[in-house]
């Protein structure tokens, strides 16, 4: 969190998330915990939009982790398997670097049998849109399901909070204020 003080010019202070440096002007993550709705697009579903249109993200739609997914244990998908899957999907593209898997690794063997399948809402099928991980015996498990919307319930009652802590301590700071300035 960070606070903005009130000055005798400005007598109004403010209490809200610190932006991280990278972020810039835009919304906080967290916003959508405090106020419900949707989120912005995360970096590596930006990704997704960007590659060949056959094994992309359409544009508008969110990803959010599917039943066979990695998960840490704040339930969001584990980045190693983010990675893969951007990698399988030749989806990085930074300048001098390449992440993305080849198709043969070193001395022309397999680099790993991690085989991912994308599949396109609207395309006649019977598994639901989203990428699916091609296991044994050519079963598949959904790793990423593809969604047109995603909607957060309010999660955190951040201004709830504020306001009582607000009236718990404003006394006392009001208090100490007032005979700074009658001791003057």
């Amino acid at each position: 969190l960070r606070t903005i003080l009130s000055s005798e010019q400005n007598l109004q202070a403010k209490v809200w998330f610190k932006n991280p440096p990278n972020m810039g002007d835009k919304e906080h993550y967290l916003a959508p915990q405090v106020y419900g709705g949707s989120r912005p697009f995360k970096r590596f579903e930006q990704l997704l939009q960007n590659v060949h249109v056959s094994r992309s993200l359409p544009r508008g739609w969110f990803a959010v982790p599917g039943p066979a997914a990695r998960k840490d244990s704040y339930g969001n998908m584990s980045r190693g398997q983010v990675i893969q899957i951007l990698s399988a999907m030749r989806a990085f593209s930074e300048v001098g670097f390449n992440m993305n898997r080849r198709d043969k690794g070193m001395g022309g063997r397999a680099r790993n049998n991690l085989q991912y399948v994308v599949i396109q809402p609207g395309r006649n099928s019977k598994l639901k849109p989203g990428v699916w991980l091609r296991g044994p015996n050519n079963s598949l498990s959904q790793v990423l399901a593809f969604v047109p919307k995603v909607s957060y319930r309010k999660r955190l009652a951040f201004f709830e909070i504020a306001q009582s802590v607000m009236e718990r301590e404003l006394p006392g700071y009001f208090e100490r204020a007032m005979q700074k300035v009658i001791a003057r």
